[in-house]
């Protein structure tokens, strides 16, 4: 804010605002104080100053408070406890600054979750009504006296066209693309993964690039939980078909049999891998299984995050008819009714092994080399530059002579790829 008010351009709009030269109090000029977080105007009353959301305000009050995105990104938003301190840090700190009755209070933000701060002042009864301006990357109700666009219409044609929307809406999902572009967010129990969208196939659409069993393992017999391991394949023309599922509720030698059993017959061409919960008995799991598994191509994952976190790369790829459900008829699957129904209540339902397990082959699979779409910006440039991880570049040097490998290096490094 200091840098725009000291430029010559802003000086032509506004020529009698204008700071101190120095980022000190100045004693010749009347006390005008200007440091890196607070300033005053020449010749004017009043101050500005900034600190972060959560932090203090002591000895100070305002006529016009403003908060600018108390929620940088979707991990804070999915986090309760995150959302519930921003409230009060609102109530306890930010609302009792207030310096009279009249002051007003402007929140601007992404709308990441329907009980995020906006959310919750607009769910409160108050006998001050709060004033919405929202305006939506798509325009997708009448005309008003804030956007005069007519409905289907982009919010800037020039740098983001409707093509170019929907193609982000593609990548990222409905449910993201309705809170982060379109500013309504929508509660995720039944709406995160649009089941109408999965596409269930007789056959595998495409030739195989990589294949991936993901074992997600409940803490025992009796937990109530169920051990889920899902098969799934990164196909040709950027497409994810899910193979087959196996799943069940087994004690620990019962269900290391299973698991064993399952990668004789996916064989030694899919790569494996299975969650590690946090804690050593966790850790004492996942070396149990690779130890099971030893001559399989197999490794531990260290999930962190909320499990929904992790789900949506995945969601985004079910939203956008990406991902197929094989029909293996003469297998006479069953475990296709499960599945879609976890999907359907995810992540509100009483299950979710199913759908941890399909997300965390999904991320291995494509998660190499995942782009984040932003608001307003265009695709930084390291985004730009994919990256294999190890496991990636075994997977493709296996057979390939000493010729042949230096050859597929010179390709992937054309291709942008690091190896």
């Amino acid at each position: 804010m200091q840098r725009i008010i000291d430029d010559s351009k802003y000086n032509l709009v506004f020529p009698s605002t204008r700071l101190i030269g120095d980022m000190v109090r100045d004693t010749t000029r009347g006390m005008y104080l200007r440091n890196t977080d607070e300033f005053e105007i020449v010749d004017y009353q009043g101050y500005f100053k900034a600190v972060g959301v959560m932090s203090g305000l002591t000895g100070r009050g305002f006529n016009i408070g403003i908060i600018d995105d108390p929620v940088k990104d979707r991990l804070e938003a999915s986090s309760e406890t995150y959302r519930n301190r921003v409230c009060d840090w609102f109530n306890s700190v930010f609302f009792t600054r207030r310096e009279n009755d009249d002051a007003a209070i402007v929140l601007i933000q992404t709308r990441w979750h329907q009980d995020d701060l906006a959310g919750r002042l607009l769910a409160e009864k108050s006998d001050v009504p709060w004033e919405v301006v929202s305006i939506p990357a798509i325009q997708d109700s009448e005309p008003s006296a804030f956007d005069l666009r007519k409905s289907g219409e982009a919010l800037w044609p020039q740098l983001f066209p409707i093509k170019a929307l929907r193609e982000i809406e593609r990548q990222v999902g409905a449910y993201e693309f309705s809170a982060l572009y379109q500013q309504r967010p929508t509660p995720k129990g039944g709406q995160m993964f649009n089941v109408s969208r999965f596409k269930i196939v007789d056959f595998i659409p495409g030739a195989i690039k990589k294949s991936v069993r993901y074992w997600d393992k409940a803490g025992s017999a009796g937990s109530g939980c169920y051990t889920a391991g899902v098969l799934m394949h990164e196909c040709e023309g950027g497409v994810f078909c899910v193979a087959d599922v196996v799943r069940g509720r087994w004690e620990a030698t019962e269900r290391e049999r299973i698991i064993k059993q399952t990668a004789d017959m996916d064989g030694r061409r899919v790569r494996v891998w299975v969650e590690q919960e946090p804690g050593s008995g966790g850790k004492e799991s996942a070396e149990a299984t690779i130890r099971n598994l030893s001559g399989y191509s197999v490794n531990a994952d260290r999930v962190t995050g909320d499990k929904e976190v992790r789900a949506e790369p995945y969601a985004a790829q079910v939203g956008g008819g990406n991902v197929y459900i094989l029909n293996d008829r003469e297998a006479a699957r069953e475990w296709h009714r499960a599945f879609l129904d976890e999907h359907e209540t995810f992540p509100t339902g009483k299950y979710k092994d199913q759908v941890d397990a399909s997300a965390g082959a999904f991320n291995k699979l494509a998660g190499h080399r995942k782009i984040t779409p932003h608001v307003g910006s265009i695709v930084r440039p390291e985004e730009m530059q994919r990256t294999m991880t190890e496991p990636d570049v075994a997977d493709i040097f296996a057979q390939a002579t000493p010729e042949q490998r230096k050859e597929l290096e010179k390709v992937l490094r054309e291709e942008l790829v690091s190896v």
